[in-house]
């Protein structure tokens, strides 16, 4: 056979098993494709993204390469696809029938998580190429079955993962290797940050990528991501290869517990209490003494007088008028034009601080580097309402 015949037959191959496996933005069949060789990879691509298919041609060797040195490296020459058929920034891999990748052409744009990084071609095509080196890997009677019966989807012990787990090494190993990446940015940690201040942090079979509440499918990469990385630090980077060769023999894939054990020295139920406490203690740490703000009572502020309290002064304040009134913490949008008129401002000098006031409403003034509050008294409804408003810079 014709070595162009052979390109075309691959061509077919590929883009038919894309079609079958149902991926999202189908792959338009009917383009001019044509493919770059390189050492581990056919990179497909149609000539109106020739530019970015050799520019990730070189990112997947240099990728593979440093890959190669964390994780055993997969079987196979592995096949990436450009695909400029959705408005969105995304990939995706699957290990059968052979490693595949997907690359969507469109630059992150609206995604703010993926805007930490140099090249956002380089760490995409890390993050998929991770999926592969972890997927990919299997021993014993996992790599027995697959010479009997192939490569079949239900053969990789590891694609029994918990998605928490697959994206948290993913994003994990391109925050290493890529440059940048979301480990290295602010928004996973914010994400973290806020739910162990709003004492929400999520227990760890809560982590998925069908996750109801915010952050939603981010649930899984940023608590993951933070997690890998959390026992990389405190027990060492090279057991998490060693976890991915243990669990790729796991006779029963579900039972991650047992390689966590043994790689980590710890499960990963234990692992995520010490995680989770090492985030509380993180922001107990940051917190100092109770800030004084400026402010005016009802009272002061109809009356043109202004005084300065302590919290504590306006606790036992807001306590004494709550049988005659009600205390409501409103958002900048809702307060009113006269209550705007009233604000005195004053410069938060600490992080993470925690204004009280009467229960059970309570709110939290979160970390910024330079924030500016808002504490005035004004009438609304016959009612006293505190409102609190921040604004950063």
């Amino acid at each position: 056979m014709r070595r162009g015949s052979a390109i075309r037959l691959r061509h077919a191959v590929v883009l038919l098993g894309f079609l079958a496996s149902g991926a999202s933005g189908q792959i338009a069949p009917n383009l001019d494709w044509r493919t770059i060789k390189t050492q581990h990879f056919y990179v497909h691509f149609n000539p109106a993204t020739e530019g970015l298919a050799r520019r990730i041609a070189a990112n997947a060797e240099r990728a593979y390469v440093e890959l190669s040195n964390e994780m055993h490296p997969p079987r196979g020459t592995i096949d990436i696809v450009i695909s400029d058929d959705v408005d969105l920034s995304n990939g995706s891999a699957t290990p059968t029938p052979t490693n595949r990748i997907v690359i969507y052409a469109s630059p992150p744009v609206s995604e703010t998580a993926l805007r930490y990084t140099n090249d956002w071609a380089q760490l995409v095509v890390t993050h998929e190429l991770t999926h592969i080196f972890h997927l990919d890997r299997s021993r014993g009677i996992w790599a027995l079955s697959q010479k009997v019966f192939g490569r079949a989807p239900l053969l990789f012990p590891n694609s029994y993962s918990p998605s928490w787990l697959t994206e948290g090494i993913a994003v994990y190993e391109e925050s290493k290797i890529a440059g940048g990446g979301r480990i290295d940015g602010s928004e996973h940690r914010m994400i973290a940050r806020a739910s162990a201040i709003d004492h929400r942090f999520p227990p760890i079979g809560a982590l998925s990528l069908a996750q109801g509440h915010f952050p939603f499918g981010e649930t899984a990469y940023s608590y993951g991501s933070l997690f890998i990385d959390y026992l990389a630090r405190t027990r060492g980077e090279a057991h998490v290869r060693e976890f991915v060769d243990k669990s790729s023999a796991n006779l029963i894939p579900y039972l991650i517990d047992i390689p966590a054990k043994r790689s980590f020295g710890e499960s990963f139920l234990r692992g995520w209490k010490n995680f989770s406490d090492s985030v509380g203690r993180s922001i107990r740490a940051e917190s100092t003494e109770p800030l004084m703000v400026l402010t005016s009572t009802c009272s002061s502020a109809l009356s043109g007088r202004r005084t300065v309290t302590s919290p504590e002064t306006l606790l036992r304040s807001s306590r004494a008028s709550s049988g005659t009134s009600r205390s409501r913490v409103r958002s900048p949008e809702t307060v009113s034009a006269v209550t705007r008129s009233l604000v005195l401002a004053t410069t938060v000098r600490s992080p993470d601080t925690v204004v009280k006031r009467s229960a059970p409403v309570r709110s939290r003034v979160s970390r910024a580097p330079l924030t500016v509050c808002a504490l005035a008294g004004s009438v609304y409804g016959g009612a006293c309402d505190i409102a609190l408003a921040c604004e950063e810079y």
